[in-house]
């Protein structure tokens, strides 16, 4: 995990959507690069892919880096319902 590295865990759901949003806009207003780390998500659901898919949009907007640096088999298994392969989120390794 970099400096740049912002782990999320637990739950990422509708639920806790506008909140992880708010946290990670404010945290992307001072990292020059994005690297999120989804090793330890337990639940997802279509908010927090979309939560995700808004991180890399917003980070590309502002022309910083971004990447996924793990995900968890719940992560996975959304994308994987969504036909979404881990490379389209940039994931760099398996967790």
């Amino acid at each position: 995990m970099s400096d740049s590295s912002i782990r999320l865990d637990g739950e990422v759901t509708i639920y806790q959507a506008a909140a992880l949003r708010e946290s990670l806009m404010e945290q992307f207003a001072l990292l020059p690069a994005i690297e999120l780390d989804l090793s330890a998500v337990a639940e997802m659901d279509t908010a927090g892919l979309q939560l995700v898919l808004a991180a890399k949009a917003e980070a590309l907007h502002a022309n910083k880096p971004f990447r996924v640096s793990a995900i968890s088999d719940s992560v996975r298994d959304l994308l994987a319902l969504y036909a979404i392969p881990p490379e389209d989120i940039h994931l760099e390794r398996v967790a």
